[in-house]
């Protein structure tokens, strides 16, 4: 006893559309010809939703892990550069410890050494450097 199957092309890929033995007579689609009558008929595909949530998911992972962290760092910087004052003991994005002594829109000036200023865009200021004596003054206030 042979079996013949059949694949009907359906939107998620193949499905089997008929288990039949090719040499009984259901096998056949009346008209004598030899082909089988299965070619119009379609299963129902299976799971039709699953692939959009799965890509909803993702993005709303890359928005909470990825995007909006970075967002309230860029933020944060954003409000430091734009508090710096003059006498505020910054650090650049080189390491180098210096004091502001101007400051334009753009540019900020620092004083390394007595006589020694050089000037910085405002985007190399990557924190402000305090005194130990102010944590500790910040320390006994909390």
């Amino acid at each position: 006893m042979n079996t013949e199957f059949i694949l009907v092309r359906q939107e998620g890929g193949f499905a089997p559309a008929s288990t039949q033995d090719a040499g009984s007579p259901g096998a056949q689609n009346g008209a004598g010809d030899g082909t089988t009558g299965t070619a119009n008929q379609t299963a129902p595909s299976p799971g039709g939703g699953g692939g959009w949530m799965i890509l909803v998911l993702m993005f709303v992972f890359v928005y909470f892990f990825l995007i909006r962290p970075e967002r309230k760092r860029q933020r944060a910087a954003a409000e430091l550069r734009s508090a710096l004052k003059k006498g505020d003991k910054v650090v650049t994005a080189g390491g180098m410890h210096a004091s502001v002594a101007a400051l334009d829109d753009h540019t900020v000036t620092l004083k390394v050494d007595d006589g020694t200023r050089i000037k910085f865009d405002r985007n190399s200021i990557v924190r402000v450097a305090s005194d130990p004596k102010e944590k500790a003054e910040e320390a006994v206030k909390s």
